[in-house]
């Protein structure tokens, strides 16, 4: 686990990974990258922090809560951190002035109330790639 050891790019990809695409198909998140980034992915592979199981990534709970604390650690204000995925800290960043800080969210709407999604709510966000609002899919019970 030597997340020290990673260049820029690949501790994107590492955190947004942990943050965001913890359990999904490797041609999902290929998607969302660009070229250069791509290859980060046999980076993490190589390091042991994914591993690809039937084409989709998996990252162990350990290293998704190092990737979200690291994250979290950036700052306490959640206005100045770089992803977001808590539905608190997106509404308090939604509602408020906002710096350019912020590059991705990922808000599970099921756990939301009515949120305003005006353009306004994403003006200062001049940094954001990732934008991702969803309702998961109910679980078979087997």
């Amino acid at each position: 686990m030597c997340y020290d050891e990673l260049d820029p790019t690949e501790k994107k990809i590492f955190l947004d990974i942990a943050c965001f695409f913890g359990r999904c198909k490797r041609d999902y998140l290929q998607r969302t990258l660009d070229l250069e980034e791509r290859s980060g992915i046999d980076r993490l592979i190589d390091m042991c922090l994914i591993k690809i199981v039937e084409n989709e990534i998996w990252m162990h709970d350990v290293l998704l809560k190092l990737g979200r604390d690291i994250v979290v650690h950036e700052n306490v204000d959640p206005r100045k951190r770089s992803r977001l995925w808590d539905a608190k800290d997106v509404y308090r960043v939604l509602r408020e002035q906002v710096t350019g800080k912020v590059e991705s969210i990922s808000l599970n709407l099921s756990e939301t109330k009515e949120i305003d999604l005006s353009p306004a709510a994403f003006e200062g966000m001049n940094n954001l790639r990732l934008l991702k609002f969803y309702y998961p899919y109910p679980r078979e019970e087997r």
